[in-house]
């Protein structure tokens, strides 16, 4: 089944508290919201031009949108929240190498970041001030994350194929 003709090539693919679907489309860089039903586009939001090469965006309020961001040569890395009505960045967490995804622990007001290229998963509350890490060995580098929040497991989807079930408090 074919749910939308997508004009913009997506990079990443997340779920919005409505059930819809958010779409972060690196080379253009926006985020488009998709209903998940029939395939509408609800809207574009236009990234400022400081985000190079968003990978992943995830909803963190009705108006906000945390995006991870930067290529895999040495240009700029990082972590923003961004307004959707004006697009305007209202934080930003640079120390980073290679961030390819995001996910949201809204009990504990936190976002958990893989920091690709430094092999570990960054922890950092709304306001996007560290709150710590996740070191994921030097063998492997941290791809996709999910925030389970009915068990409280982080999962780590890593480049080689493995994946690791965290358990946190």
């Amino acid at each position: 089944m074919k749910l939308a003709d997508v004009a913009h090539k997506p990079y990443g693919l997340s779920v919005t508290h409505n059930l819809t679907l958010l779409l972060t489309c690196r080379d253009d860089h926006m985020l488009m919201e998709i209903d998940s039903q029939s395939g509408e586009l609800l809207r574009q939001i236009e990234l400022p031009s400081d985000i190079d090469c968003p990978y992943h965006a995830a909803q963190l309020t009705a108006d906000e949108f945390v995006v991870c961001y930067g290529t895999t040569g040495s240009g700029h890395h990082g972590v923003s929240v961004v307004h959707s009505g004006s697009g305007i960045m209202k934080h930003n967490y640079t120390q980073l190498r290679y961030p390819s995804h995001v996910s949201i622990d809204k009990n504990n007001d936190c976002i958990y970041v893989s920091d690709h290229y430094q092999h570990r998963v960054v922890r950092l509350n709304f306001s996007l001030e560290y709150q710590g890490e996740i070191y994921v060995g030097n063998k492997d580098w941290p791809w996709r994350l999910f925030w389970d929040h009915a068990t409280r497991r982080l999962i780590v989807g890593l480049e080689k194929g493995d994946v690791l079930i965290l358990q946190l408090t």
